[in-house]
C-alpha cells in the first residue's frame, strides 16, 4: 500500500494497529480492544464529528460482530462502511480461505479506504 490520498479510517475496535504501523496510517477506534464493547454516545458523536474534516472515506466494522455501531455513523456521517478480518474467527463461507488471501481482501478494502494507487 503505497501513495495514499487519505491517511486515517475509523475501526469498530482497536484491533488493527499492526496494519496501521505497517503500512503507516492512522486507525481511529470507536470503541477499545473488545468488539463486544458498546461505545457511549459521547463517543459516537467524537467519531462522528471527526469524520467532517473531509481525511476519512470509510467506517469499518469487524467480520462476525455487529456492523451496527458503523451503520449508525455511516448514517450521520455518509462515511462508507465496509468490513476488516481479524483473523481469529472468520465466517463460514470464508472458512477455506488461507490466512494470505484474507489478509490480501483487508488490504484491498484499505487500499479502496485510503485511496491508494
Amino acid at each position: 500500500m503505497g501513495n495514499c490520498k487519505l491517511q486515517k479510517v475509523i475501526v469498530n475496535h482497536n484491533a488493527f494497529q499492526y496494519l496501521s504501523r505497517e503500512f503507516n496510517f492512522e486507525t481511529i477506534p470507536v470503541m477499545g480492544l473488545s468488539p463486544d464493547e458498546q461505545p457511549s454516545a459521547k463517543r459516537v458523536g467524537e467519531i462522528i464529528e471527526l469524520s467532517k474534516d473531509g481525511e476519512i472515506s470509510t467506517v469499518f466494522f469487524e467480520e462476525l460482530a455487529s456492523d451496527k455501531v458503523a451503520q449508525s455513523i455511516s448514517k450521520e456521517s455518509g462515511l462508507k462502511v465496509s468490513s476488516l478480518s481479524p483473523i481469529g474467527n472468520v465466517p463460514a463461507n470464508k472458512a477455506n480461505d488461507g490466512f494470505l488471501k484474507i489478509m490480501s481482501q483487508n488490504l484491498e478494502n484499505l487500499k479502496e479506504a485510503l485511496d491508494c494507487q
